[in-house]
This record gives C-alpha cells, sequence and structure tokens, in this order.
C-alpha cells in the first residue's frame, strides 16, 4: 500500500450487495466506521499505515478520513451527490490501486462493504457500539452520556431548577403567541 488513503479508494471501489464495482457508500458516517471494521479485518491488520480513529459523538472518527475524502471531492475522484462513489477519473484511478492488492485484500473490502452498506446508520452504529464499546464513551446517542454533559453544564453554570421552570414558562407563552 502506497499510501493512506488507498484504504479509501479500495473501499469506495468495491463491490457491495449490488455486486457492481464502485457501489455507493451511504453516509459518511458509513464511510467512516466502514474504514473503521477495515483496519481490524484480517490481512487488513497488518499494514503499518493505518487510520487513527478516536471515539465521537457516534462511534469511531478519523479525521484523516474526512480529510481524504475532501480531498477526493476537491479532485473530481469522488462525488458525494447519491452517497459516496467514485467519479469516471476516480474509478480509473481506484481501479489501479484495487488491482495492485492481492485476492485477500479485495475479498475482505467487498465482504465489509456487503455487510456494512445495507444497514441503516443505527444498526451500524449499533453494531460498532456492541463489538467495540471503547468507541462508544463520548457517544451522543447514549443515554447517560447525554445526562452526564447537561448535569455538568447545569452545575458549571450554576443553574436553579426554578431557571429551568421559568424557561420552559416563556417557552410555552412564546409558543402560544406565535401559533395564532
Amino acid at each position: 500500500m502506497e499510501n493512506l488513503n488507498d484504504l479509501l479508494y479500495i473501499l469506495i471501489y468495491a463491490r457491495g450487495k449490488s455486486l457492481k464495482d464502485n457501489e455507493a457508500i451511504p453516509t459518511k458516517i458509513h464511510l467512516q466506521k466502514e474504514i473503521f471494521l477495515l483496519q481490524r479485518r484480517y490481512p487488513f491488520t497488518e499494514l503499518n499505515h493505518k487510520y487513527n480513529f478516536i471515539p465521537l459523538y457516534y462511534g469511531p472518527f478519523s479525521k484523516e478520513v474526512a480529510i481524504d475524502l475532501n480531498k477526493g471531492i476537491d479532485s473530481g475522484l469522488i462525488s458525494c451527490s447519491n452517497g459516496i462513489l467514485l467519479t469516471p477519473n476516480g474509478f480509473k484511478y481506484a481501479s489501479e490501486i484495487w488491482n495492485s492488492f492481492n485476492e485477500d485484500y479485495r475479498k475482505i473490502a467487498i465482504q465489509i462493504k456487503d455487510e456494512f452498506n445495507r444497514m441503516d446508520t443505527e444498526q451500524l452504529i449499533n453494531y460498532v457500539y456492541d463489538h467495540y464499546p471503547k468507541f462508544a464513551k463520548k457517544s451522543a446517542l447514549k443515554k447517560e452520556n447525554v445526562d452526564n454533559y447537561f448535569n455538568t453544564f447545569w452545575t458549571e453554570n450554576q443553574l436553579s431548577d426554578d431557571y429551568f421552570v421559568e424557561i420552559v414558562r416563556k417557552s410555552r407563552e412564546n409558543s402560544a403567541e406565535n401559533s395564532y
């Protein structure tokens, strides 16, 4: 593998359930999670150059993946109009990368895309949280994280229950006034 972004291009190039090369990846969240999962499957675990993932609001996130995606879009190799897929120039570029990888790597890329592209975003995030719980610790989807955030905000700003009741009362008044 010559470049770190080769992983990005082979994943986008890989076929999924449609059995067509360059099947669109539904969302940027899917792209992040699928590359994360790709790096954790043999033989990809053996590569020295990996994207660095940190736990963020929707699980593992790599700033490098986001940067490489934007570079691909800016250079006209990747399109995000109907999911994430390669442009004709991107397809040609990625096919050269694809052909430089051995069959074991290509099979795993196809398996990842086939298995996870078909999941909706919530299913995919839950799968990652179940299998890699360390990456769920900052999740915006976990009730205890949201509760902790608001409790900390409440305490740091020395807000009282009376203040909250007053905000709700004013909000209701404004809603009633604006509903006519």
